[in-house]
């Protein structure tokens, strides 16, 4: 059964008082942009089924707290950064397909966060005190 992904964008209130697009995740957590990056690509990963990997000793662990992966083995986190083709994460993957499925999943979440950060904020005086949140889609 797939795992759904869900992406709300949440406006907050900056110190200067002015709205601050954040996107939220299922768990209802508001991040900023990167951490968003950094969280999503991590769950991207983790969402991935046990044979999509070299073995179950291989795949890195979440930790929720960080949004970083975690390397049982050599005792070290990292970001999951799809861009970094030279990253460890890739020795993890059974094949290039299982790499490319997770790559399209932090990438099609990052755009998602960046179109709902760049569509314009209701009015300021009618959610001053206010989050505003929108269900964006499942993937």
């Amino acid at each position: 059964m797939p795992h759904a992904l869900k992406v709300w964008i949440t406006a907050v209130w900056g110190e200067n008082e002015t709205l601050v697009p954040r996107c939220r995740t299922e768990r209802g957590v508001a991040l900023t942009l990167e951490e968003y990056k950094m969280d999503t690509c991590a769950r991207c990963y983790v969402y991935l089924p046990s044979f999509a990997f070299v073995s179950y000793e291989r795949k890195l662990r979440y930790n929720p707290n960080t949004g970083l992966l975690y390397d049982i083995h050599t005792n070290t986190s990292c970001v999951a950064d799809p861009d970094n083709t030279s990253h460890p994460i890739y020795d993890t993957f059974q094949s290039d397909l299982f790499a490319r499925k997770w790559i399209a999943c932090c990438r099609a979440a990052i755009e998602c966060c960046e179109k709902m950060r760049s569509d314009p904020l209701p009015p300021e005086e009618k959610y001053r005190n206010i989050k505003v949140s929108v269900l964006l889609y499942e993937i």
